[in-house]
């Protein structure tokens, strides 16, 4: 039995990884219950969803790297989204029977400056907290970039948790009726609606849609 230091890091909230040690004896499922009492959930463990950040050369995802630089922005590219469609931790699993099937030991065991896990957490709202939403990761499947034509364009918009004011550049409401005179835009929020904001963002990033909301 060894301990191990695995780094983990939320798929589609803002914000540094975090550390959690663990017997490697110990099933995957333990692992849910370690980082639900760290991270304070409300919700059961088993909702938990848990990927390891196994990049496509066979390497841990590094802290350094853009992707995951663009992961603790609330960003998730590509490259994440892959390991999520392929990468998946079996509950019922041991750890160390994971980091072996997954040929992630020996010299590629967990070490530091890397990424170890990715969580998919399931949103589950202030106003409404007996409505969890479930993410299914069942159809999951690894998807190339999206290639967009100059009329579709837009300006991605970056949205803090708290924030009511949001900056949206005009060229984001082009050929869609909103007339403007200037270079940008400001929207408002409603407190009431940002919960349903986090949670429409959320599930778009599991499910790999693209969505153009507006109203």
């Amino acid at each position: 039995m060894v301990t191990l230091s695995l780094q983990c890091a939320i798929v589609g909230e803002a914000g540094d990884s975090f550390e959690v040690e663990i017997d490697d004896a110990k099933k995957v499922s333990a692992l849910k219950e370690a980082i639900k009492t760290m991270k304070l959930y409300q919700f059961p463990a088993n909702e938990l969803k848990l990927f390891l950040a196994k990049t496509a050369d066979g390497k841990w995802l590094l802290e350094e790297s853009e992707a995951a630089q663009k992961l603790a922005g609330g960003e998730s590219v590509s490259e994440v989204l892959k390991m999520i469609a392929e990468n998946k931790m079996l509950p019922s699993w041991k750890i160390e029977d994971t980091l072996d099937k997954f040929k992630m030991t020996g010299e590629l065991a967990p070490s530091f400056n890397q990424v170890h896990v990715l969580v998919v957490a399931p949103v589950e709202t202030e106003s409404r907290p007996t409505k969890r939403q479930k993410l299914s990761l069942q159809t999951a499947h690894y998807l190339p970039k999206n290639h967009w034509s100059d009329a579709e364009k837009r300006s991605r918009l970056q949205v803090q948790d708290g924030d009511q004011l949001i900056s949206m550049a005009a060229s984001c409401v082009k050929g869609t009726g909103v007339k403007t005179d200037r270079s940008s835009l400001v929207l408002f929020r409603r407190k009431e609606l940002i919960d349903e904001w986090k949670t429409i963002n959320h599930n778009s990033i599991i499910s790999y849609s693209t969505l153009w909301i507006w109203g």
